[in-house]
């Protein structure tokens, strides 16, 4: 659990997986992360430990640490969404009311999930380079949460942020693109209902 993520304090949930969690088909334990990175070593133990599934309580940044830990390892990813936008549970369609979601992972109904790579590192909702990688970073800095803050840093930053030039690889060779931004995405939105459409380059 990330107790930093989305805006809201995280001190009920225990109690509320408590309440909610089919303890006939789960034995759990709850790990506060501490600092960036923890909920990767985290995931990384429990799959050491053989532990079944590994339930991100946090944001996409959350999710995206303990899911790169269980790529092509056989203990499974679910999801309690709690951060600021919760792009990849709303793509899921996993509800961020928490005795929904947990209501959901009580199924332990497992499917397989894609992923991208940047520099060998997976990721599992959306990777973003330009105006929208400037704007995470404007946004992990900012040191509060939330869609208002995102939305000032988008306002703040968005008149000044000169568009980048890139290169872009594919099967018919090598386009130059000067953009403002560019994302790859796994998942049908940003986070907050923020949709992406697919349009031809």
């Amino acid at each position: 659990m990330n107790p930093k993520s989305g805006v809201g304090r995280k001190d009920s949930i225990p109690e509320l997986i408590d309440k909610y969690i089919d303890k006939d088909l789960f034995d759990y334990q709850i790990a506060n992360t501490e600092y960036a990175g923890h909920a990767t070593e985290l995931a990384q133990q429990a799959t050491q430990d053989k532990i079944d599934i590994v339930a991100a309580i946090g944001g996409d940044g959350t999710v995206n640490e303990v899911g790169k830990a269980l790529v092509n390892t056989d203990t499974a990813i679910g999801i309690i969404p709690t951060g600021s936008g919760n792009g990849l549970a709303r793509h899921l369609a996993i509800p961020v009311n928490i005795k929904k979601s947990l209501q959901i992972l009580n199924q332990a109904c497992i499917h397989e999930l894609d992923y991208g790579t940047i520099n060998d590192i997976p990721f599992f909702c959306t990777c973003g380079m330009g105006f929208d990688a400037f704007i995470s970073m404007k946004f992990a800095e900012a040191g509060k949460r939330g869609v208002i803050t995102y939305v000032q840093k988008v306002l703040e930053e968005g008149l000044k942020y000169e568009p980048q030039t890139y290169d872009i690889e594919d099967d018919e060779g090598i386009h130059h693109y000067k953009a403002f931004l560019i994302s790859v995405a796994n998942a049908s939105q940003y986070g907050n209902n923020a949709t992406l459409h697919h349009k031809p380059l």
